[in-house]
């Protein structure tokens, strides 16, 4: 990856204007390089107009600006077909990120990509949108932990532990369904002492405007050794209100959740996941309750799965699944368990991947809509 432009420190008098011309000099080369095969270059004429217009108070002693660069890039199209005859072309997990980094301690980061990534919990209605900023936050590093505050990633069960440039298989359904939050704004503090790391993250819950001025936590507690053992526990606390939750389709025969969205409620869910995870493989066995609270009743729902994928030798790998979820468990026609099986081919240097994904559904009563998928993976980390 190619660093962009970057501004050091300015110390002493304002420079001499030799200097200055020896600083524009150096600004003709190329802001952005990709060093492969292709070079794109941008324009530093934009560049040169801003810090020409930059106020004197910068030339002070010991002013610093930081350094500004492209940091990561995901690009995943892909195509879906399901029963009895439908199917067609997408854009999911897709973004761009640029950082900012004034030096170990403190930094941010910005994002944009699809609007899927910042989709809200399925207790609230669904966004529309095709381009979204999707992270935003600002991050400082103490000596006792670390601070994120923004627009950031919600970190409940093990997809929302790790970013989903890492999973090794496609999503699972809950998490497609919109189970859990994906990203919100709010305030996370991390500290970590290998093998354990914990976090508490306090947010909205809305994963947009806070409507209903209710809030939210999560907790995150892992452990993984060396040998990629780990043990991961999430959970999280919140409350809605109808001002967010008129709309929501989460009482719909395609979910099941015993929810009015034209009343207030309370949550609570927790999830356990073991797993190793070693070169390019991966076993993971996890489940998760959540409870759903109004009035006087409770209604819980639950789920879980096995993941499993195994290298074959040299850039093929075996991806198998069985998932179990029930969205009322006092009602059995909530029940759906799905079964999938893939294989993916990622490119030598470890930065393209291709998915053949099929999922076999069952549930009662029994519906059409078992699928397929092909999924293209383009990243700026290794796959």
């Amino acid at each position: 990856m190619t660093r962009a432009h970057s501004f050091s420190s300015l110390k002493g008098e304002r420079p001499s204007l030799k200097a200055r011309k020896r600083r524009v000099t150096l600004l003709k080369e190329p802001a952005f390089l990709y060093t492969g095969k292709v070079k794109l270059k941008w324009t530093a004429f934009p560049l040169i107009l801003v810090i020409a217009l930059l106020p004197q108070s910068l030339w002070a002693v010991g002013e610093q600006m930081g350094t500004f660069e492209f940091s990561e890039f995901s690009l995943s199209p892909r195509a879906r077909v399901q029963e009895p005859s439908t199917g067609g072309f997408e854009l999911r997990e897709s973004w761009i990120g640029f950082e900012w980094k004034r030096d170990e301690s403190l930094s941010g980061e910005i994002s944009f990509g699809t609007a899927d990534l910042v989709e809200p919990a399925i207790w609230y209605p669904a966004l529309t949108g095709q381009v979204q900023m999707v992270q935003a936050t600002v991050k400082a590093k103490t000596p006792y932990f670390d601070v994120r505050a923004g627009l950031l990633p919600i970190p409940i069960g093990y997809e929302g532990a790790f970013p989903e440039w890492e999973w090794s298989l496609p999503e699972t359904r809950v998490r497609h369904q919109r189970w859990f939050t994906r990203r919100d704004y709010g305030v996370e503090l991390k500290a970590e002492t290998k093998p354990w790391m914990t976090s508490l993250t306090v947010y909205n819950g809305e994963s947009g405007s806070n409507l209903d001025q209710k809030m939210w936590v999560a907790g995150l507690w892992r452990y993984l050794n060396p040998q990629g053992y780990g043990l991961l526990m999430t959970a999280q606390v919140g409350r809605t209100d109808e001002k967010s939750t008129t709309g929501s389709l989460a009482s719909t025969t395609d979910f099941g959740f015993q929810f009015d969205p034209n009343d207030s409620a309370k949550f609570r869910h927790g999830s356990l996941a073991v797993y190793r995870k070693w070169k390019r493989h991966l076993v993971l066995l996890e489940g998760g309750r959540g409870e759903i609270l109004q009035g006087d009743e409770k209604n819980p729902y639950a789920w879980g799965h096995l993941d499993i994928c195994a290298n074959l030798g040299g850039d093929l790998n075996l991806l198998m699944r069985y998932e179990h979820s029930q969205a009322n468990t006092k009602e059995e026609s909530t029940v759906m368990k799905s079964t999938g099986l893939g294989i993916s081919v990622s490119s030598a240097d470890r930065l393209s991947m291709v998915t053949l994904w099929a999922n076999k559904n069952t549930e009662s009563p029994e519906r059409q809509n078992d699928e397929a998928l092909l999924i293209f993976r383009l990243n700026s980390n290794f796959l």
